[in-house]
């Protein structure tokens, strides 16, 4: 039994880690966590996402903890998990981002853009339109843009939206309906319909 006066060191929490002690593994969590979420945070503001990609890091060196070999320092071999799961997501929102970007484009234009062919560069027009409605995004009020930035970009739900703030999902739906209807204005006439709010 282990006396409360005993303090490991980090090899001797990993062997025993490694062997099967959650207690172990635990303690080497709370040694480490702190660490981690510094390391995310410099990259990520939402604390509940840095929370998140932690816990994954964690969960991923508990799976790989019998391929430590200790050649390198154990905080550097779990920070480059935790860069790892960093790279994988940013990764993947940059993709999502680019597909919903796609998205509400066609809710503002009412249409799908495609090209004949796969080589098929956008023309001079389609150009002035994508700068055009990236212009008019810049100009939207705070509360406006967290909320196309919410629904189109991060993929949340009306209802979740509205829950949130304290609202109707239909009020909350009106609202993007009546920003996208700006936004299509801003695109046609260059600059931002007046009173748009969320």
């Amino acid at each position: 039994m282990r006396e409360e006066s005993t303090v490991e060191s980090p090899g001797e929490l990993i062997e025993q880690a490694r062997q099967g002690s959650e207690d172990a593994f635990s303690e080497l969590v709370r040694l480490y966590q702190g660490r981690v979420r510094a390391y995310i945070g410099q990259y990520l503001r939402d604390r509940d996402l840095v929370d998140d990609l932690a816990q994954e890091t964690f969960i991923a060196v508990y799976r790989k903890l019998s391929t430590y070999e200790g050649k390198a320092p154990f905080a550097g071999w779990l920070l480059g998990i935790a860069r790892f799961n960093l790279l994988t997501y940013l990764r993947e929102r940059r993709r999502r981002f680019a597909a919903q970007a796609d998205l509400l484009e066609s809710a503002l234009t009412d249409r799908w853009l495609r090209w004949i062919d796969s080589d098929h560069a956008p023309d001079a027009e389609e150009e002035r339109r994508q700068a055009a409605l990236n212009d008019c995004l810049g100009k939207l009020p705070g509360a406006s843009a967290a909320l196309v930035t919410e629904y189109y970009f991060n993929g949340r739900t009306l209802a979740d939206i509205a829950r949130e703030d304290g609202k109707k999902e239909r009020a909350v739906g009106m609202t993007l309906f009546r920003i996208r209807r700006a936004l299509r204005q801003c695109i046609q006439q260059g600059h931002l319909g007046a009173g748009v709010r969320a």
